[in-house]
């Protein structure tokens, strides 16, 4: 399969939030005091300096987004990691779905132990989401790609450091009879 096609849109599309982010920035004036605080009708009751977060810069230039769907958005991507975590723990060894390194498609208990693992990890980090779109809608972003990120490390090291302490794994290389 070629991603190739997909890392250069996905690379565009970074690139270019950062340009909005950066000139966002430049253009609110210092001394101007942005919202960062949304109450549940969706207008401003809370202010402070620029932050780098992307929604509180375009709102402070007026763009005026619905905070109250931004925290709707938060609240679902929390459910959704909760109950993403929920299914890991139960999901059997398979191509398709789940923590697909060489480690654990090759080792059945580095396939339970890494799932078991990321499923609590998804849980804790869908619980923290709802909490933080609630109480810093501005820090969403970055905490739902923080968590994810981490996830990703954790889920990679921990399937290699139990896959290679494992007695019964299998040779990649190697077929069954």
């Amino acid at each position: 399969m070629n991603l190739r096609p997909a890392l250069i849109v996905s690379a565009i599309v970074i690139v270019a939030q950062l340009v909005v982010a950066i000139v966002g920035l430049a253009l609110v004036e210092p001394g101007i005091e942005d919202p960062v605080h949304w109450g549940v009708a969706g207008e401003p009751d809370g202010y402070a300096s620029p932050v780098l977060a992307f929604l509180v810069v375009a709102s402070g230039l007026g763009a005026g987004f619905p905070m109250n769907v931004v925290i709707g958005i938060g609240v679902g991507v929390g459910v959704m990691f909760v109950v993403l975590g929920n299914v890991r723990t139960t999901i059997r060894s398979n191509f398709m779905f789940g923590v697909r390194t060489p480690w654990t498609l090759t080792s059945e208990l580095s396939w339970k132990r890494t799932h078991r693992v990321v499923g609590w990890l998804f849980v804790a980090a869908g619980v923290m989401t709802v909490m933080v779109s609630l109480i810093a809608p501005a820090a969403l972003v970055w905490f739902i790609l923080g968590s994810t990120v981490l996830i990703l490390v954790v889920s990679f090291v921990y399937s290699y450091i139990v896959w290679r302490d494992d007695p019964d794994k299998r040779d990649r290389g190697a077929t069954e009879a």
